[in-house]
């Protein structure tokens, strides 16, 4: 840094300057201009003017070689004491020049390494302090540059004088020149003294000058105003300008400074880059580590990616890597991280080093988050690597900042690798910094939490919060991640959706929104569900004319949304169904399922997409990669489509390379063939498939013995000898394989018997026989399974009432919990049968069969009155076992299992009851479709006048919108709920409700009234209740305290909404006779 000091070392006496004391030497010079000015007058006669400029001249001149040798006094300490201690003892007589001096030669001194003045407990700094504040006002322009350069240069933190130089040289801003401006900013930018009018006239005298000035100049300006965050573009386009001319002469810092100036202010200019990267890649072995990273990192941050740059820079980093700082090497692993280039063995050195130097001192936060997020970004999963940096976070979390904070767990959930320790601490920590967090920060820290499938309530109605006040200033991008976390884990809140969609509405009328943000948006409104048909319709506005820019993956998320929550767009549906045919190669399986589930929804006419995804399954590759969700998707896309011809030829292609399709797809099949389209063939060849897909060898036999009772109701009898003679053969029989043989007319040891002679009427399949293996294998169904040995094994045949006792002590004998309408809620179905249901009964319809106990119970009374009971159960593997149960309680005559979705099962539901309108309902199927499947039994006539209608679970997990409509509705009265405790677990209070069906109702009044706000969100607890409850082994088990906190929480929620039935209980007489209190 250049000083300005004039020439001259001696006095016009001849005496050496050191001799004379310098605090004399001001009068001295003086002295000697009065005196000169006497000499001369007199002989020259000269002007008063010539005198006057003479005598000014000659001060002038004295005055430099007096600060000169002032300078030269004060370089001659030393260290910076001496300068102290100078100042203290002459500073008074000093000039703005003189003062100056004293402090640009200290800071100097500090930067060739003397020690730094202590600048709070010594005086003499305090002193030489305020000489500076003295004298500065009647320094040159040159002094206010040179005294806020060394202020900056000592670190030193003196605010209020920083204002009085700001103030300066907002005056005197005309007389700087380059050098000067450059210094200035450079200085002010270092003790970071932001003043906007200050930057605002220093750029302004920048772009004045249009030339003049080093490279280092330029390059300091260029830092300085990026420091700032002052990023003008004409200013740095200006700059960078006139660097491209001198881009030749630049040294390795300045190169590093040049670029990363131009990154922090987001500004390109690649004639310039192209010329630093040549320079810099010519002279690397001079670039110090802290060059060589700034480089990198700039380089990366404004998008450059040449491979040549990129590599040269990976060499000499390689090189340099033992001499890096651990902010070098986290700064230079971010860089590499953002580059198609990647190398995973510097990336482990990288790390290795930074292990190395975590010995000797502690990984600040900063460097931790930024190499967590750099291996990340580039999928560099390596646990042990990752196990080290987690150990860092855990030591230091309570430093991190609140994007560091964001960093981490997003680090941690791009990579799939849950370090549980940190992520709990990273978000104890997050809570209480949240309003600390940027809209970014707050959407990424969410969006992890969700990915690594945690749900603590009070994490996430923190960031809630902070995020519903950040709606506003959230980007698309924001708002899109946020979303999709909150649903991702079954989080709803109305509050904060309502604003939600007015940002999202916000963003869609200023511009079209992004393809994934579309996709993601519709999807997690779809996923809560939220009906805001408003804000689909204008997202799928905004991106119908995109869907070629479109992912396979956002393509299918969009028509599942929209078919999830039933948004009818014609227009979007075909085009999108056409755009996906066109790419339905690059589909995966998920996507292909979702897509062809939610065109076959929403009715598409571009029926081409049926036989499309049809061939592309005939590929055994891509079929073998499909899992059980995805075919159970296409298979009943296809029925519901009206192409049953492809669903059964996927179902052969299933069946030919021994392909599980999942239970769920199973009973899409065994339905169509027995209720749809009805196949006595296909159905026995579908119940063939699911026999030998469960490892469980009882559950095999199981579903062989309800293949043997099929073909004797289908009056084939030889093939169910055959089958049940196979069975006795294989040892795999139980209790009903042993009264199918007797009733069939077959011995106990008919089993070795040879085959039926004659040639059945029915092209009967293959069937497999179980495996004799040691033990008993486990299976999704264990509990199921264990239960009707215990009831076959327990139980009398032929005795109702000892099967319902046999399955009431397995649930209560430590065997697991089963849900069964037991204890007092089988009061209230005995009940049903004997007081409710008009008589005479029958017909009774149930959903939700599960094992068969409820329509055991109900057939037991129903039976001897000539009554029917038909079960609907979408599960055909629960639906063998209730048939087995039946069976062997003797009640296989009265009870008929229809398996299928209720929605398919009730438009037939006519024609399997014979045309019999049912006298009573029972609903045990999600609480969530209680109200839709009973609007469709009134649709399609299935309740006689007076109906009894019984719902179970209406309070645990919940029927808010069932409720709401039976007590609104017209059809219905006598609405009452019967308050109980859940089977087998006294603590858990239940509801089941009861109304009587009117079906000559009338008016208006008859659809219900309009549900109130907030019933959805109702709706959507009781569901997430549910979903939770299916996932014992995951990390949302719902134990039975959980359920006794959600029943009641339902009931006062029920009370809100205004549900408010009428509630009775069940009692006992003075016999110990259970009854109902109606």
């Amino acid at each position: 840094m250049t000083s300005y000091y004039a020439d001259g070392a001696r006095n016009v006496r001849g005496t050496p300057v050191d001799a004379v004391p310098v605090e004399q030497r001001i009068d001295f010079g003086r002295n000697d201009a009065r005196e000169a000015s006497n000499v001369i007058s007199p002989l020259t006669r000269l002007s008063s003017e010539s005198v006057v400029a003479t005598s000014q001249s000659f001060y002038d001149r004295e005055k430099r070689r007096r600060n000169r040798d002032l300078r030269d006094q004060l370089r001659s300490q030393p260290d910076v004491g001496g300068i102290l201690d100078l100042a203290a003892a002459r500073g008074e007589f000093w000039d703005a020049i003189g003062v100056g001096t004293a402090l640009h030669t200290a800071a100097w001194k500090v930067r060739e390494g003397a020690r730094r003045p202590d600048f709070m407990g010594d005086s003499r700094w305090t002193h030489l302090l305020e000489l500076v504040r003295e004298k500065l006002p009647g320094g040159e322009a040159r002094n206010l540059s040179n005294t806020i350069w060394s202020l900056a240069s000592l670190a030193c933190q003196s605010w209020p004088l920083f204002g009085e130089i700001a103030a300066g040289v907002l005056e005197k801003a005309a007389e700087f020149k380059t050098q000067e401006i450059s210094n200035t900013s450079w200085a002010f930018a270092t003790v970071r003294w932001y003043d906007g009018p200050l930057f605002a006239c220093l750029a302004a005298e920048t772009l004045a000058r249009s030339s003049g000035g080093t490279s280092q100049d330029l390059t300091n300006t260029l830092w300085a105003f990026a420091t700032v965050s002052y990023a003008v573009r004409d200013l740095f386009e200006g700059l960078c300008g006139r660097a491209a001319d001198c881009a030749a002469e630049f040294k390795p810092q300045e190169c590093a400074n040049t670029l990363w100036a131009m990154a922090i202010a987001a500004v390109k200019h690649d004639h310039l880059v192209g010329l630093i990267s040549c320079k810099a890649c010519s002279s690397l072995p001079e670039f110090r580590t802290q060059n060589l990273s700034n480089f990198i990192w700039a380089y990366a941050k404004l998008g450059y990616q040449d491979e040549a740059v990129a590599g040269c820079i990976l060499a000499e980093a390689s090189q340099k890597l033992p001499y890096f700082t651990a902010q070098d090497v986290t700064t230079t692993v971010w860089a590499f991280s953002t580059m198609p280039r990647r190398n995973d063995g510097f990336l482990e050195d990288c790390v290795a080093e930074l292990q190395q130097k975590s010995l000797i001192q502690p990984m600040l936060p900063q460097h931790a988050s930024n190499t967590l997020w750099a291996l990340a970004t580039v999928m560099f999963a390596s646990q042990p690597l990752f196990d080290f940096l987690s150990a860092c976070v855990t030591e230091r979390v309570a430093e991190f900042k609140p994007q560091e904070l964001a960093n981490t767990v997003w680090a941690f959930a791009t990579v799939a690798l849950n370090q549980e320790s940190a992520v709990l601490r990273v978000s104890q920590h997050s809570i209480k910094k949240m309003c600390e967090f940027s809209c970014q920060s707050t959407a990424n820290f969410i969006w992890a939490y969700a990915k690594l499938a945690y749900d603590d309530v009070d994490v996430i109605q923190c960031v809630q919060a902070a995020a519903f006040q950040k709606l506003e200033s959230s980007s698309e991008q924001d708002l899109s991640t946020t979303m999709w976390a909150f649903s991702t884990m079954l989080h709803r809140d109305d509050a904060f959706l309502k604003g939600w969609v007015i940002a999202v509405k916000a963003r869609a009328a200023l511009q079209r929104v992004k393809p994934q943000h579309a996709s993601n948006m519709l999807w997690a409104m779809a996923t809560v569900p939220f009906h805001e048909h408003a804000c689909f319709a204008e997202l799928t506005e905004s991106v119908v004319d995109q869907l070629a820019a479109f992912s396979p993956q956002d393509l299918s998320c969009c028509i599942w949304a929209c078919a999830t929550v039933v948004h009818r767009d014609c227009v979007f549906t075909d085009r999108l169904a056409r755009e996906s045919v066109r790419r339905l190669g690059d589909f995966d399986p998920q996507s292909i399922g979702q897509l062809v589930w939610g065109v076959s929804y929403l009715d598409t006419s571009f029926r081409e997409v049926y036989g499309a995804v049809s061939r592309l399954l005939e590929d055994s590759t891509c079929l073998l990669r499909c899992n059980e969700k995805v075919l159970a998707m296409v298979a009943r896309a296809l029925f519901r489509g009206g192409e049953a011809k492809l669903a059964w030829k996927l179902f052969d292609q299933i069946e030919s390379n021994q392909i599980d399709p999942g239970i769920t797809a199973i009973g899409i099949w065994l339905h169509e063939s027995r209720h749809q389209q009805p196949n006595a063939a296909q159905e026995l060849q579908v119940l063939a498939v699911l026999s030998r897909l469960r490892p469980c060898r009882h559950l095999s036999a199981t579903v062989l013995n309800a293949a043997a009772l099929r073909l004797e109701e289908l009056g084939e009898a030889l093939p169910a000898r055959a089958l049940v003679s196979q069975l006795q053969g294989h040892s795999a029989s139980d209790a009903v394989t042993q009264l199918l043989a007797d009733r069939l007319g077959l011995g106990e040891t008919s089993g070795a018997c040879s085959s039926p002679t004659r040639r059945p009427q029915l092209c009967v399949p293959n069937w497999h026989m179980p495996s004799q293996v040691r033990g008993q294998a486990c299976c999704d169904y264990d509990k199921q399974c264990k239960l009707l040995q215990h009831v076959l094994a327990t139980a009398n045949r032929g005795d109702p009432q000892s099967v319902i006792d046999s399955i009431e002590r397995f649930s209560v004998d430590g065997n697991g919990w089963l849900k069964i309408a037991g204890g007092g809620k089988g009061v209230v179905l005995d009940e049903l049968v004997l007081n409710l249901a008009p008589k005479p009964v029958n017909l009774i319809v149930e959903f939700g069969c599960f094992v068969g106990y409820s329509a055991t119970r109900m057939a037991r009374l129903l039976r001897p009155r000539g009554g029917r009971l038909i079960s609907v159960e979408v599960d055909p593997v629960h639906a063998c076992i209730a048939r087995s149960t039946l069976e062997y309680a003797g009640l296989a005559d009265t009870v008929s299992i229809c398996v299928g979705y209720s929605e398919e099962v009730i438009p037939h539901l006519l024609q399997t009851s014979g045309g019999m309108a049912a006298q009573a309902v029972f609903m045990d199927q999600r609480g969530t479709r209680f109200h839709i499947d009973l609007q469709m039994l009134e649709a399609h006539g299935l309740m006689s006048d007076g109906c009894a209608v019984l719902g179970d679970n209406v309070l645990k997990p919940g029927a808010p919108h069932f409720l709401w409509y039976l007590q609104t509705s017209s059809r219905y009265e006598q609405f009452s709920v019967v308050s109980l405790r859940e089977f087998a677990s006294d603590r858990i209070e239940d509801w089941m409700s009861f109304a009587r069906y009117c079906s000559g109702a009338t008016g208006p009044s008859v659809a219900g009234a309009e549900p109130p706000e907030g019933m959805e969100h109702l709706a959507f607890l009781t569901d997430r209740a549910r979903v939770r409850s299916c996932n014992p082994a995951g990390a949302c088990e719902v134990d039975e305290d959980a359920w006794a906190q959600h029943s009641q929480e339902i009931r006062r929620a029920y009370e809100v909404v205004g549900i408010r039935p009428r509630i009775v209980h069940v009692c006992r007489h003075d016999s110990g006779e259970a009854f109902v209190n109606w």
